[in-house]
């Protein structure tokens, strides 16, 4: 039988079924894609060499990446550790099909936290990180350290004092006592 437009009924059924079942099929396929900004200079922050980092010259202990729950696959976190510091480093990436293995892994958001005045210059370090991670093209890579070696004394415990960067944000944290929390980048949600 044919229909309005010449063509046979049942080849117009058959289209319309495979266009929603491919329409439906698509949004099972892992074609998730990275939500969070990136920091600047992906090339140079990309989550492997940064924790290979953290553990060789900071002497941090750190876990191994896995994939942020509330993602659905797009941002992986690791946690990292040592006597009176801490750090939490958020990355975008994609699945890559294999086991629980990921494609890509660049910086979106950096959180150090120091607990005992001895490590400020560890924290400043971190916020050196941070200063070229939130400044595109290294314009002026000391201006966020410079803002940070500035303030980060001054910020009392559960104060907080944030800059924005190029776009990016850079955030001060008091704590009790001498402790201080650096960070760069948009938290993830």
């Amino acid at each position: 039988m044919v229909g309005d437009s010449g063509y046979p009924r049942d080849v117009k059924r058959i289209a319309l079924t495979v266009a929603t079942v491919l329409l439906a099929s698509i949004g099972f396929i892992p074609t998730a894609q990275a939500t969070e900004k990136e920091l600047a200079n992906p090339d140079l922050f990309i989550l492997g060499p940064f924790v290979d980092i953290m553990q060789k010259t900071y002497k941090y202990k750190c876990t191994y990446p896995a994939w942020d729950p509330k993602s659905k696959l797009t941002e992986i976190f690791v946690r990292c550790k040592k006597l009176n510091a801490e750090a939490y480093i958020h990355a975008n990436a994609v699945p890559d099909g294999k086991d629980d293995r990921y494609v890509g892994g660049t910086l979106t958001y950096l959180s150090f936290t120091v607990k005992d005045a001895g490590l400020y210059k560890d924290l400043e370090l971190h916020a050196n990180a941070c200063s070229g991670k939130v400044d595109p093209g290294f314009k002026d890579v000391n201006a966020g350290l410079t803002w940070f070696k500035e303030n980060y004394k001054k910020v009392t415990n559960k104060k907080k004092l944030t800059k924005v960067f190029a776009g990016h944000s850079m955030s001060i944290i008091g704590g009790a006592g001498a402790t201080r929390t650096v960070t760069c980048g948009v938290k993830p949600s």
